[in-house]
């Protein structure tokens, strides 16, 4: 019966991963049909044996899947597709390219550190070397003697060195990014944002791990 309940969480998870535009039935049918088919399936697994639990498991994955679809068009009611505007991925397209940018020196210190000496000739290297640097978070540089401050090791550890420093400045522009770019319905924008901030982040990357840095 696990194995049923798997099986069908994954059919329905990659079923309701699919765009919900134009299926055919208002949301509020979705709501109608989804609340019915969950009460049932549970009702069935609950109240019988054998193969009608597997037939009330597979009604109320389906029912979720309907609820769950019918919440998701709610949000597109009177839904008309929407393309870019450029002239609004300009912040989003920087950010991406400085996330980029910062995964090429991050990945620079992992690998080459020498080429990031060679760059940088007054960098500290205690705080840039990570085969020196791991030890900042800890007193004394031991790890037996436990965090240097509080979180440290966790949520501060950007603070320590290089490595987590610019880990932690890719991922705040990858969500500034996210969070600035407009809103847009329908699957061209998606592809065309997706093939831009992808693109964007990999010339970040290029300029600085194979440009700058040598």
């Amino acid at each position: 019966m696990k194995h049923i309940f798997l099986l069908l969480a994954l059919i329905s998870g990659t079923v309701n991963a699919q765009p919900r535009f134009d299926t055919g039935n208002t949301h509020e049918g979705k709501y109608w049909v989804g609340g019915v088919m969950t009460l049932g399936g549970i009702a069935l697994i609950n109240y019988t044996d054998g193969p009608t639990q597997a037939i009330g498991a597979a009604w109320t994955v389906g029912g979720i899947a309907n609820l769950v679809s019918g919440e998701i068009e709610s949000e597109y009611t009177g839904y008309n597709p929407s393309d870019m505007k450029w002239k609004k991925e300009v912040l989003p397209v920087t950010t991406m390219f400085l996330a980029g940018a910062l995964n090429g020196v991050n990945q620079d210190l992992l690998f080459h550190y020498h080429e990031f000496q060679n760059t940088f000739p007054n960098a500290n290297p205690q705080f840039w070397d990570p085969e020196l640097s791991w030890r900042n978070k800890y007193m004394n540089g031991d790890p037996a003697q436990g965090e240097a401050f509080t979180g440290s090791s966790t949520i501060f550890v950007a603070a320590t060195d290089g490595y987590h420093a610019t880990v932690a400045g890719r991922n705040l522009m990858i969500t500034t990014s996210i969070c600035l770019s407009p809103k847009t319905k329908g699957w061209k924008p998606f592809i065309k944002r997706t093939l831009l901030y992808s693109l964007s982040y990999g010339l970040g990357f290029e300029m600085v791990y194979g440009k700058l840095i040598q």
